[in-house]
């Protein structure tokens, strides 16, 4: 009778990453598993910050594009020494298993000299015992306390505070620990923006948590306009295609754009002539102070002849969904693209 074999298990969070790379115990290849997007960006870019030059950030930091790499690239790409910075980083994000054996044998054997980071959602044996050094980190939904330090923080980051009753309240309004959860820690962050926002006091209140939280289309479409200017289009995409498995109808999501958009321009416009924030938003009366603060926030850096580019685009790609000479779906991320 064949013997069972015993489930492999991590055991390591992200806590225990920050102390190994505190520690100076981070090289070779290192695996992130789990679905927290923002953990593993988070450690992520800590490695990156911790062994790259800056200078030379484009040329020792190597993101590998599993759609088009090869095993001997990936190989070739580890083994060049970094140019000044302390260690090569190469990141392979979501790998589904395209290298074969050959890429699993070469990490058991990878020099301490580069830092192969690869993530994947949901654990991978053969990845697991190839890692440096036990070096592998469960990244996935973080417990109530961990939660309420990153929700005062990225509040305090808005120069607002909020107290234990309100903070219990948006956690179980969120529902970032019920089971079948798709509610993430940028899902998080996004509100906390809105939530700031909505609050007229330095204290968060009850109304400002319930109004942040109500809308998943409004929600959606600002992290959309945020990745976007994130120079993110493939996070802008997921978001958009997050928003159609909820079952949320693509000429709504497209006329959400195109209104958005349309705030963009007059904010820009109105921002060029002079006007303030508080003038604007005596202004656009059809517009809620939200909405007008966090478009205001992406055209900062922008063009207005960019923005009238992108609206005018977005009004003749309306135009052909509307007459039927094009899917809604596909206009969509053409105007994603297009950004």
């Amino acid at each position: 009778m064949a013997k069972k074999r015993n489930k492999i298990q991590v055991n390591k969070g992200f806590k225990d990453f920050s102390l190994d790379l505190k520690d100076g115990n981070i090289y070779g290849a290192i695996y992130f598993i789990g679905s927290e997007e923002l953990l593993i960006d988070w450690a992520i870019s800590s490695v990156v910050s911790r062994y790259i030059n800056e200078a030379v950030l484009e040329i020792d930091m190597v993101k590998i594009d599993l759609d088009n790499a090869t095993f001997d690239f990936v190989l070739s790409v580890c083994e060049m020494p970094a140019m000044l910075s302390e260690k090569k980083v190469v990141v392979i994000k979501n790998y589904g298993g395209e290298f074969g054996d050959n890429f699993i044998s070469y990490l058991e054997t990878i020099s301490e000299d580069v830092v192969v980071i690869i993530t994947t959602n949901s654990l991978n044996d053969k990845l697991v015992n190839a890692v440096s050094d036990d070096k592998a980190y469960q990244m996935e939904t973080i417990d109530r306390p961990e939660l309420k330090n990153f929700i005062k923080k990225r509040l305090k980051g808005f120069n607002k505070k909020i107290d234990n009753v309100n903070i219990s309240l948006l956690i179980d309004e969120s529902h970032y620990y019920d089971k079948d959860s798709d509610y993430k820690l940028y899902n998080f962050e996004n509100d906390l923006m809105k939530i700031a926002y909505l609050s007229e006091d330095v204290l968060v209140d009850e109304n400002s948590i319930k109004d942040g939280l109500s809308y998943t289309l409004e929600k959606s479409i600002f992290a959309i306009f945020d990745s976007l200017n994130a120079s993110n289009k493939k996070k802008a995409l997921d978001t958009y295609k997050d928003l159609i498995l909820a079952g949320e109808d693509n000429f709504k999501i497209l006329g959400s754009l195109v209104y958005q958009l349309e705030l963009m321009y007059q904010i820009k416009e109105l921002s060029n002539a002079g006007y303030n924030l508080n003038d604007i938003n005596e202004r656009l009366k059809n517009y809620n102070f939200v909405q007008i603060k966090i478009a205001n926030k992406n055209v900062r850096n922008m063009e207005i002849n960019h923005i009238a580019e992108l609206l005018y685009y977005a009004f003749d790609i309306d135009a052909l969904v509307k007459s039927g000479k094009i899917d809604a779906d596909v206009a969509i991320e053409l105007l994603i693209m297009q950004y």
